[in-house]
């Protein structure tokens, strides 16, 4: 099963070994005090890992084969709205 995330080397390696996550995750996540969210900072990191490679497995699967429709129509103003195509 493709995953623009999984199959993406470079984006991998920015998530697994040069972002400092640990700021990071302390103030996205309240420093691990609610209860319902992570009790780390590695349990968080493995979330967004897997939301990453659900989003990158979604494009992969359900956006990309329909990009050249979706390149070729623009949205466009009418009666001062943006409409999107079909």
């Amino acid at each position: 099963m493709p995953s623009f995330y999984d199959d993406n080397d470079d984006l991998r390696f920015y998530v697994e070994r040069a972002v400092d996550w640990e700021p990071i995750v302390r103030l996205t996540e309240v420093d691990m005090q609610s209860p319902d969210g992570p009790a780390s900072v590695a349990e968080a990191v493995q979330t967004y890992r897997e939301i990453l490679d659900l989003v990158g497995t979604f494009a992969a699967e359900q956006i990309a084969p329909h990009w050249r429709a979706l390149d070729k129509a623009h949205p466009h103003v009418e009666g001062g709205d943006v409409r999107s195509p079909p």
